[in-house]
């Protein structure tokens, strides 16, 4: 997750609108509109694009693949170093713009499903085959938030609906970060923001179909709705957090009915939970601050809104002369800064901490990072820990150096049948590997190198 520093600008004014039509090529440009134009592989040809593909078979949001977008045999990402969308192919690692026009220089200027100046790129996501695209484009008076559908070969991109419009007057496009795609639903944040205290927020429904946009919201964009974040989904619902005061509230939104309840946690609850099942949401909760970190499984009944604290979160301290008590090894309370579920497990990434390991022989003491994920059951048992300090040595042999930025940032895991992708985030690149479940389920897996990108 990338963050954008924005430089803001004067007043807020709002512009109502609906879901809009879709613009084909060869439309009258409207006065505000820019001049390039969102075309399909076909129309590169010569050919009026058709933009009426069927109907979206409804699927679930798969948690934690929205790192690593994979299609049959290619990795699809963002590159901002390319400024384009962009592949790897899975068999030759091959890289290349998701563009199949020949001769292509990829450069904005001309039509390209991969670079598009139109555009501003904020998400990617993977649904139904196809990938989705959050975008803003910037017109003369207007940002206007945008949902794109491109296909995976790169052979055509079109606009599914406008969601939102704001007048450059506000600020630069903010909060639009964590948008998730669900049963034929795109929740999407939004808002403009003009300086860190003063922006406005709202919250968009999209029907991927019907084109039918709902807000969550009074106002569709206002100061008086928080930003949203930590966005999830799971049968019928949609899950979201935003603050309120100081407290961090746990919102469930309905499919079926379109209504929205509330669910207060236990104090200091951030925003790290994930679904067990309909009934029961599992979280972090610390009592030390109130900060997203917690030490502490905590679960929360939706049907009775009851709050129970499950389980601390413990593990064996092995470093350094103290890690004895009693002649056994000691185990000690950790804080932990993330957590997400795939169908089976729960993982749970430690706090960076720093210990010393002891040479036996010569007493001399050598300070380490953990870069420690934590594997528990639904029984909240723990099954296994991987320290990623270690496993990654051979991916990156110089990883001693940049240890420290990593562990601060930890790692993104996707899940896609029987592999675990990891996304580890450095100063200067991305680095994606994978491995086997099983393997990583030893504790000491040994990932294999997908791609590293620059930034």
């Amino acid at each position: 997750m990338r963050k954008r520093i924005f430089l803001f600008i004067s007043a807020l004014c709002i512009a109502g609108l609906a879901g809009c039509e879709l613009k084909q090529v060869g439309e009258p440009e409207e006065p505000d509109s820019p001049k390039q134009e969102l075309v399909s592989g076909d129309a590169l040809h010569g050919e009026q694009p058709d933009v009426s593909n069927g109907e979206f078979v409804s699927e679930d949001c798969k948690q934690g693949n929205s790192t690593v977008l994979k299609v049959e045999n290619r990795y699809l990402y963002y590159s901002p170093e390319k400024q384009g969308i962009c592949y790897t192919d899975c068999v030759t690692g091959e890289d290349g713009y998701l563009c199949i026009k020949t001769e292509c220089k990829h450069d904005g200027k001309e039509i390209c499903v991969a670079t598009n100046e139109r555009y501003e790129i904020k998400e990617l996501r993977l649904y139904n085959g196809k990938l989705f695209a959050n975008v803003v484009e910037e017109t003369a008076a207007k940002y206007l938030f945008k949902l794109l559908v491109i296909e995976p070969d790169g052979s055509e991109a079109r606009e599914l609906v406008t969601y939102m419009e704001a007048e450059k007057t506000g600020g630069l496009p903010d909060g639009l970060e964590g948008f998730q795609i669900h049963r034929n639903k795109a929740m999407l944040p939004m808002g403009v923001k003009k300086t860190a205290e003063d922006g406005v927020y709202g919250l968009a429904v999209v029907d991927l179909n019907t084109k039918e946009v709902a807000y969550l919201d009074k106002e569709p964009l206002s100061a008086e709705n928080p930003k949203t974040e930590y966005i999830r989904a799971y049968k019928d619902c949609f899950f979201y957090c935003r603050q309120s005061g100081k407290r961090t509230v746990l919102y469930r939104y309905h499919l079926t009915n379109g209504e929205v309840d509330t669910h207060d946690m236990l104090p200091s609850f951030g925003g790290a939970y994930g679904l067990l099942d309909e009934e029961r949401v599992i979280y972090l909760m610390c009592k030390e601050d109130g900060k997203r970190k917690g030490n502490e499984f905590c679960i929360h009944y939706l049907s009775s809104g009851r709050n129970e604290v499950a389980k601390k979160l413990t593990r064996i301290y092995t470093l350094g002369w103290n890690s004895m008590e009693d002649g056994e090894p000691r185990e000690i309370v950790y804080s932990a800064e993330w957590m997400m579920l795939d169908d089976t497990y729960i993982y749970v990434a430690e706090s960076v901490t720093t210990g010393t390991v002891e040479d036996l022989t010569t007493r001399n003491t050598e300070e380490v990072i953990l870069m420690n994920v934590h594997v528990y059951d639904c029984d909240l048992e723990m099954v296994t820990t991987v320290d990623f300090g270690t496993v990654l040595e051979d991916i990156i042999p110089e990883i001693g150096q940049y240890k420290e930025a990593v562990a601060k940032n930890h790692c993104n895991l996707s899940f896609f049948a029987d592999e675990v992708y990891c996304t580890i985030t450095l100063p200067e690149e991305d680095v994606v590997c994978k491995c086997s479940r099983e393997e990583f389920l030893t504790g000491k897996p040994k990932f294999e190198l997908v791609r590293r990108e620059q930034k």
